[in-house]
């Protein structure tokens, strides 16, 4: 609040900006956050999904949103637990428009801050759908007794030594 007051008082000097530029001024505000008309046009969500697309889904503008839904629909489906943080991601992406609606409308390039949001997203969920290396108290268990699912040799190897041969040496 100090810095905007301060930013105020040096903008209130000219003439020129007196009206659109400042904090307090219903234009600023208006710019900034858009109305409540242009929250609900479904048109303004048209432009903004375009410059979604147009920006971070640059090579794959047809395919990628279907790609991304798919890959957050499977790391939802094989990593549930995963789901709230996705979903927290999601939250996080579409805050800024949802907030600054009229800068996201008329500016296409506000959605590269936003796009590590997905990114985010995305990525927990592709983590969620691999498997992930053994737990760290399976790895202690395995050590400390002979179990053979523990084991990480081939049947063979645990059958019988290996003789100097099959070891390599002459």
């Amino acid at each position: 609040k100090l810095w905007l007051s301060y930013g105020d008082s040096i903008k209130a000097v000219n003439p020129f900006a007196r009206e659109i530029l400042l904090a307090s001024s219903p234009h600023q505000a208006r710019w900034n956050y858009g109305t409540w008309e242009q929250k609900l046009d479904p048109a303004t969500w048209q432009v903004i999904g375009r410059h979604v697309t147009d920006q971070l889904l640059v090579p794959f503008p047809l395919i990628g949103p279907l790609l991304m839904v798919l890959i957050l629909v499977a790391g939802a489906i094989v990593a549930p637990k995963r789901i709230p943080l996705i979903l927290v991601f999601l939250a996080g992406f579409v805050a800024g428009p949802l907030v600054f609606t009229n800068l996201y409308f008329e500016h296409s390039y506000y959605w590269c801050a936003n796009g590590i949001w997905l990114l985010l997203a995305v990525g927990t969920a592709l983590a969620g759908t691999r498997p992930g290396p053994r737990s760290a108290s399976r790895n202690a268990r395995c050590a400390s007794t002979r179990n053979p699912r523990c084991s990480m040799t081939s049947k063979r190897s645990r059958a019988r030594p290996r003789t100097r041969s099959e070891a390599g040496n002459p």
